[in-house]
């Protein structure tokens, strides 16, 4: 797969993942419906704080640096918990403007 094949597949996917998210109302987005307590928002936050991270390992790629990322089945379990902690009490609206800016910051 080329540069150009590989953006259209992740645009698509994103306008298949914005798609889903625009037939949810705010209440089924902020319930508690999922597994182990979380709810779409959260879920929503979860992939927010993976497109920022990721996004920062691909900067250093690109300045030629190492990134500053290594990741275990433990650090991934701490990594994941942290991002529920930090993002789980903020509004759906700001959930919903940091997931968007850190798709956009790819």
């Amino acid at each position: 797969m080329n540069k150009d094949a590989l953006l259209d597949h992740i645009r698509a996917g994103r306008s298949r993942w914005e798609s889903a998210l625009a037939q949810l109302t705010p209440e089924q987005m902020t319930a508690l419906a999922l597994f182990d307590g979380w709810s779409v928002k959260d879920l929503v936050a979860h992939i927010g704080a993976w497109e920022r991270t990721a996004a920062a390992v691909f900067a250093a790629l690109l300045s030629g640096q190492a990134p500053d990322f290594e990741i275990d089945e433990i650090a991934l379990d701490e990594f994941n918990a942290r991002f529920f902690a930090e993002h789980h009490d903020q509004s759906l609206g700001e959930v919903m403007a940091g997931e968007q800016a850190a798709y956009r910051s790819f």
